[in-house]
């Protein structure tokens, strides 16, 4: 009877491990899956470190540049500096215009517009000066835009890489050209 009892007790502490290793297995799986995450997390934070340090960086040139601007601003605020660079191009308009009085020549422009770069610098300026929202700064651009002429630069830019293919050169294709073909 002792040894049944013995065997017994034997019997349920052997139970009673293998419940308890089950439980400390599932616990222990259960912590390493815990401790996968708090790897990747860690992982993530110190990418998310990164980038802000990136961008604090960046933040500082951002700001560098901002009070540039802003005194840049302020220094032309006056307006001088483009009523000069406006009546300088007049001036050299003027003179273009005395010079081809007397071309009859097809390829003499009109010297009464300013031409395309002239507008820009005088739109970038407008801008700088007075902000986004100035309606001549969006004007110069405008017209700027408008005397550049895309349509007759890019069919001759088309024609060039036409004529570079024929001759069996390797040249890509800009796609609109191949829209204006079609």
């Amino acid at each position: 009877m002792k040894r049944i009892i013995a065997e017994t007790i034997l019997a349920l502490v052997l139970v009673g491990v293998a419940i308890y290793g089950y439980i400390q297995h599932n616990e222990i799986t259960k912590l390493e899956k815990e401790l996968v995450q708090v790897q990747e997390f860690q992982e993530e934070s110190e990418k998310l470190q990164q980038q802000l340090a990136d961008s604090a960086v960046e933040l500082t040139d951002l700001r560098v540049k901002a009070q540039i601007l802003q005194a840049t601003r302020v220094a032309l605020s006056s307006g001088i500096a483009l009523s000069d660079i406006e009546a300088a191009a007049q001036a050299e308009q003027e003179a273009q215009a005395a010079n081809t009085e007397g071309d009859t020549s097809p390829s003499s422009g009109t010297p009464s517009e300013m031409n395309p770069d002239r507008l820009l610098a005088v739109g970038a300026l407008r801008m700088l000066i007075f902000g986004q929202s100035d309606q001549k700064a969006l004007a110069s651009f405008q017209k700027a835009l408008e005397m550049v002429d895309l349509k007759s630069k890019l069919k001759a830019v088309c024609a060039a890489q036409a004529g570079i293919a024929a001759s069996g050169r390797p040249v890509s294709i800009l796609s609109e050209c191949s829209e204006q073909s079609e």
